[in-house]
């Protein structure tokens, strides 16, 4: 399947007369004989037996029309169990379409599948079709398109052209028909809710028990569960942006091109969660120079074990009896119920352990494997994590599985079901309103207002005023025709002033980047308006400096689609319009910008022009004086912060927003001075303690000031309750630093604060990526800092066949926050350097906050 990059416009739609599928009987010439019969008594008679004809004959003789093809749109998304296809608003879907000849030796043309965008234009994409008697009548081809939160609209259609740009007839599900839609329309998945999909040749596997309902849990994400076969994987990673984790049981890297396996790799650098299980199929993966180089542990040789008593204890839960846990005995001792492979393995630099198998056992006088079984490593903004086992040799013994998933996936365990679904606030919108010229609107309205009031009173009572006074009564429509004029042509000044004369962009940018350089991710919105009516192509290139052509790419760009929000309109133009999304090359051809607003989306990859320096070193918890950082991006960031976790992802059952501290260390100007991390994020009142300090620098006090503009009440509570610093930022500053924590998000803090008593949480919206949750850990910490720069990713433009040239945003509109990870050396639990004796040292005050037992002290 190729996606091609010229430009297509549609010229018209047309039939072609059938042969092979409608043919008329002889019966249907006995209507004509009755026609003629009329004719021939007399010319008088000819329109009312060419009518009478027409009437007779129009059941008899279809429409002209020739099915030389047939299509059929097989998958919209991805199959998950209860819902079967299914998409998830905003994001890429994937649609599979097979084509076949009918009668014909040949076909050439294009498949195009559309969605409407915020404005009401339909924007598709096309593949190429040539199909070939002699290579096999049926092609499967694959397409690529946001989803519409809105049904109806034939939504996801597909459609077929020939080379002419002339809409084709062809044969869907057993009709002729100009369109072919899914059998049955695609569900729609919560971005607050997780999508699991399973890779394998078999069957799904014991993933499939989070939709089990005599096991079901509840928690603070809905999964939903999916499979394929490897064959079924796409060739771009966009269509994997609906899957948030990969279950890849027994891992054959030879089921799946290279290009697939390119975009398994880059989804997980975009954000996904791979887990991949092999034993049997470990040399595959050895094999595989694309894989072997991401994996977390180097691969050993195979052994056969009867039991993995460590890893089972650690990490699969204890057999349960409906809804409570029992343990008779110590039922991880237990053999499997036959002997299984495992891969010894050992962890790599710069990953970690999940789970190991120490060997200590012994099961009649056999030593048992000593290995890593389980390792993980943080691959961009998203994660790997290896099994040792096949995880159906793992689950073939006791022990409950849902506890090993929620566990590697991240799933907090809530207690009852009235906190799954709590009241969402939305902040999507409140990032993308920065783009939306929302106030130049409403300037353009009351400036509006103004000048209709203005002409009003010119036209009527200052042109009658001046003709009362000149006895000019007989002139009175030339001067009205004259003030027209000039009120129209004043009007046209006024507004191409307030336009410009050329684009205007605003722009959003959120940019991922480790301490040491290396490859950056962004997540970026544009808001693009022209002074005139005008057809262009933009483009979101990764190399800003080499920038010549679009090309195959990791980025994307598409239109921003309409708000989810199923209560509000959707606006429309009188004259819609269409234009071609190209997702391989992030780039769009032939959109029209009314000399109003277009907004877009994207994502892009590449590397920075500079980075964040440093050396951070923590003792029993605290920064040490010696920590320094240094800002070499090339641009100065404002109202910084560095979040420190205490305890790593996951591994509490509590939501650790008690155990993250947030300190303000103030602006960073770029240039080679160190910056002291210490002074700068342990700045107490005079008369207040380390532990007073610490108090109010919880993550839970900043989502509760961050969070009051968005959520009404929720916000003063907590803040009030414990004196919080309020951190002054704008609104979508706020939102921004909400979505980075959001998985951390405690509604329970807050249940009551809302007018009618409920609890309310923060929705991830379409931005769920942005959350750092998982990848706040003990051994880094995140800085965050904002700039008035629009970062790394530009949007290129072009009229016609001109260069691709770079749009400069407004520097009043364009903010960038940038998001730093940054390695600490961890020293543990040393003396502190000038501990203060009197006060609680900080390992003791979040074990006590966190609710558990203090530690005696000799």
């Amino acid at each position: 399947m190729i996606h091609g990059f010229h430009k297509e416009r549609v010229t018209g739609a047309g039939c072609q007369k059938s042969g092979p599928v409608f043919r008329a009987n002889r019966a249907g010439f006995l209507p004509l004989r009755f026609c003629n019969c009329i004719l021939q008594s007399g010319s008088h008679h000819s329109v009312t037996a060419m009518i009478l004809g027409a009437v007779l004959t129009s059941g008899i003789f279809p429409a002209p029309a020739l099915a030389r093809v047939e299509v059929n749109v097989d998958r919209v998304g991805w199959p998950l169990m209860r819902l079967g296809d299914a998409v998830r608003t905003g994001t890429w879907t994937p649609v599979v379409v097979t084509v076949s000849l009918l009668d014909q030796p040949t076909f050439d043309g294009t498949l195009r599948v559309r969605q409407l965008d915020a404005d009401g234009d339909a924007a598709y994409d096309a593949v190429e079709v040539h199909l070939r008697n002699e290579s096999g009548s049926a092609q499967r081809y694959e397409l690529y398109m946001f989803a519409q939160p809105r049904r109806g609209e034939a939504r996801f259609s597909v459609e077929l052209y020939d080379q002419d740009g002339k809409a084709e007839q062809f044969v869907s599900q057993g009709v002729l028909t100009m369109r072919a839609t899914p059998a049955q329309q695609p569900a729609i998945v919560d971005d607050n809710d997780v999508v699991v999909l399973s890779v394998s040749r078999e069957a799904i596997g014991r993933v499939r028990d989070f939709v089990d309902p005599d096991k079901s849990r509840f928690f603070d994400q809905a999964p939903f569960i999916g499979h394929v076969s490897p064959q079924e994987m796409p060739d771009l990673w966009i269509g994997l942006e609906a899957v948030d984790c990969i279950v890849w049981d027994d891992a054959r890297p030879e089921d799946l091109s290279d290009r697939q396996l390119l975009a398994l790799i880059e989804w997980i650098r975009q954000g996904g969660t791979l887990l991949i299980a092999a034993s049997r199929t470990a040399g595959s993966l050895v094999l595989s120079d694309r894989l072997a180089e991401i994996l977390p542990a180097d691969i050993g040789d195979v052994v056969v074990v009867d039991n993995l008593p460590d890893v089972r204890l650690q990490l699969v839960g204890a057999p349960r009896l409906g809804e409570q846990a029992v343990d008779p005995g110590e039922w991880y001792n237990n053999p499997f119920p036959r002997p299984i492979p495992v891969v010894r393995c050992t962890v790599r630099s710069g990953a970690f352990v999940v789970a190991a198998e120490s060997g200590s056992a012994a099961l009649e006088g056999q030593r048992l494997v000593q290995s890593d079984v389980l390792t993980e490593r943080e691959l961009g903004r998203g994660r790997i994590v290896l099994s040792a086992v096949a995880l159906s040799d793992l689950f073939s013994g006791e022990g409950e599985p849902i506890d090993f998933f929620a566990r590697i996936f991240q799933f907090r365990e809530l207690g009852s079901s009235d906190e799954v679904h709590p009241a969402t606030a939305s902040l999507f919108d409140r990032v993308a309103g920065y783009v939306s010229f929302a106030t130049r609107a409403s300037a353009y309205l009351l400036l509006a207002g103004m000048a209709s009031a203005a002409y009003v009173l010119a036209a009527t009572f200052g042109s009658w005023t001046l003709l009362l006074r000149r006895g000019w009564q007989r002139h009175s429509w030339t001067v009205f025709a004259m003030v027209a004029v000039a009120a129209s042509v004043l009007a046209i000044v006024v507004v191409n002033g307030m336009r410009g004369f050329g684009e205007r962009l605003h722009q959003v940018t959120v940019v991922d980047a480790n301490a040491d350089g290396g490859r950056a991710f962004a997540t970026v919105l544009f808001g693009l308006k022209t002074s005139t009516d005008k057809r262009v192509d933009v483009w979101l290139p990764s190399d800003v400096l080499g920038a010549r052509e679009p090309e195959r790419t990791d980025c994307f760009l598409r239109p921003m689609p309409a708000t989810g929000d199923p209560l509000a309109t959707l606006s429309r133009f009188a004259d819609p319009d269409e234009y071609r999304v190209l997702p391989a090359s992030a780039s769009m051809e032939d959109v029209r910008i009314r000399a109003t607003l277009k907004q877009f989306e994207g994502r892009w990859t590449g590397f920075l022009p500079g980075k964040v320096g440093g050396n951070v070193t923590i003792q029993r918890g605290q920064i040490t004086p010696d920590s320094y950082i240094v800002n070499q991006l090339g641009v100065d960031l404002s109202q910084c912060l560095l979040l420190q976790a205490r305890v790593p992802p996951n591994r509490t059952r509590a939501i650790r927003d008690t155990m993250i501290q947030v300190f303000e260390i103030g602006d960073l100007p770029s240039g080679p001075q160190q910056v002291s991390l210490s002074e700068r994020a342990y700045r107490p009142k005079p008369t207040e303690t380390l532990r007073a300090f610490l108090r109010r620098s919880m993550l839970h006090d900043y989502h509760a000031e961050w969070s009051r503009s968005f959520t009404g009440l929720l916000g003063g509570m907590g803040s009030a309750a414990r004196g919080a610093r309020p951190f002054l930022v704008g609104e979508e500053r706020k939102a921004l630093l909400l979505l980075s924590t959001v998985g951390e998000f405690d509604p329970v803090h807050f249940k009551g604060a809302l007018d009618w008593g409920g609890t309310a949480t923060i929705s991830r919206d379409r931005l769920r990526w942005l959350d750092l949750s998982d990848r706040l850990d003990v051994d880094s910490v995140y800085l965050i800092g904002f700039a008035d720069d629009p970062g790394p990713a530009r949007l290129f433009m072009r009229e016609g066949r001109r260069p691709y040239r770079p749009v400069g945003p407004d520097p009043r509109k364009t903010l960038t926050a940038y998001r730093i990870r940054i390695p600490v050396n961890n020293l543990g639990t040393g003396p502190l350097p000038e501990e203060d004796k009197s006060d609680e040292d900080v390992d003791s005050l979040i074990d006590r906050l966190s609710g558990k037992p203090a530690e005696s002290k000799p």
